[in-house]
């Protein structure tokens, strides 16, 4: 794996859990409103400052469109906080905070499958990591998991690079 894609890898990992943060925050903000407690202040801040540093990575990281959802939907529920404690009516905002989790929770879940560390080089098993050059058969002699021969480079096709993964 190039450091350039090393780089890109780790920007789209910074991005999944700043989501995760937003998403936690935004959980934890209408679960503090319903039990009555002043946490809520402190789960507020920890959407806030996720959806921010959220958003400001994906920018700097030139990331795709679906990296914004979280972070956009934690900085627009914070700020429906603030204007409805401003006005007494924080249940509204708990409600929203649940039917903004349970809509939320599906793209989450896809961001993380989808993207999150995916450094694993295409010369490694996808399962346990054992190792699959010079194989002929199909499947992983640790673990037994299929894999694709043709996606395997040949050892005469790797980088003379030093990677601790190989030992």
């Amino acid at each position: 794996m190039t450091n350039r894609s090393k780089q890109k890898q780790r920007q789209v990992d910074v991005a999944c859990g700043y989501a995760l943060g937003a998403y936690i925050g935004v959980i934890l903000a209408w679960l503090a409103i319903f039990l009555g407690h002043n946490a809520a202040l402190y789960a507020l801040m920890i959407t806030a400052i996720a959806g921010l540093f959220g958003s400001l990575r994906v920018i700097v990281g030139r990331l795709a469109m679906r990296f914004w959802l979280m972070h956009v939907a934690a900085l627009l529920y914070t700020k429906a906080i603030l204007i409805c404690s401003f006005y007494g009516i924080l249940y509204v905002t708990a409600a929203l905070g649940v039917a903004l989790t349970v809509a939320l929770t599906l793209p989450l879940y896809r961001l993380f499958k989808n993207d999150f560390a995916k450094t694993i080089p295409p010369w490694l098993c996808q399962a346990c990591g054992y190792p699959l050059l010079g194989l002929t058969e199909p499947n992983c002699p640790e673990c037994g998991k299929l894999f694709d021969l043709t996606r395997v480079p040949k050892m005469s096709d790797m980088p003379h690079q030093k990677d601790d993964r190989l030992q």
